[in-house]
């Protein structure tokens, strides 16, 4: 197998990269938005809006200026304060109004990620089924992140809803209650 791999655009989504014989779904905004966390939207709380947005705003950081108070970033407030809080580590994670501390692994912000996602899916049936057809599963976009969207993909449309709910069963408890 090829170590390099070509990213093709095709005329009807989705973009592929192509690696060997294998057919691969380019799950970021660089390939096929409907699995891009930047453009797939959920209504979660009661807002619509991308998966990237609901991750991002339920985040909670120190504030600055010594006050050892903690900062929300307001996704109710400005739709775009969101973008503040990406690619910062987060002291906790606020749900349905509840803080919870990002100590553990994986994290309650882990789960929230997968949770977000476990939601989109089970929503659009058909494109689960799209992306059935595919050998892989990529992001151009995913870095250092430990949450990634082709991964929580991947596992939903190869081992299944369950196998995606057990990677976020306490924030689903939170949100669903107990199975």
């Amino acid at each position: 197998m090829p170590s390099c791999f070509w990213v093709v655009s095709l005329p009807l989504p989705p973009t592929l990269c192509l690696r060997g014989d294998l057919m691969i779904l380019e799950c970021s905004s660089a390939g096929d938005k409907r699995f891009s966390a930047l453009y797939a939207e959920i209504e979660f709380e009661g807002v619509l809006a991308p998966i990237e947005h609901h991750y991002q705003s339920h985040k909670m950081f120190e504030r600055c200026g010594g006050y050892g108070g903690i900062e929300v970033i307001p996704y109710y407030y400005n739709r775009d304060e969101w973008q503040k809080a990406k690619g910062k580590r987060p002291v906790g994670v606020i749900l349905q109004g509840m803080t919870y501390p990002e100590v553990f692994d994986p994290g309650y912000l882990s789960q929230l990620y997968a949770y977000l996602w476990l939601k989109y899916l089970d929503a659009h049936p058909d494109l689960v089924e799209y992306a059935k057809g595919f050998d892989g599963f990529h992001d151009s976009f995913r870095g250092s992140s430990v949450n990634c969207q082709a991964d929580c993909i991947r596992v939903y449309v190869r081992l299944g809803h369950d196998a995606l709910l057990d990677l976020c069963k306490d924030v689903y408890e939170i949100y669903e209650g107990k199975e």
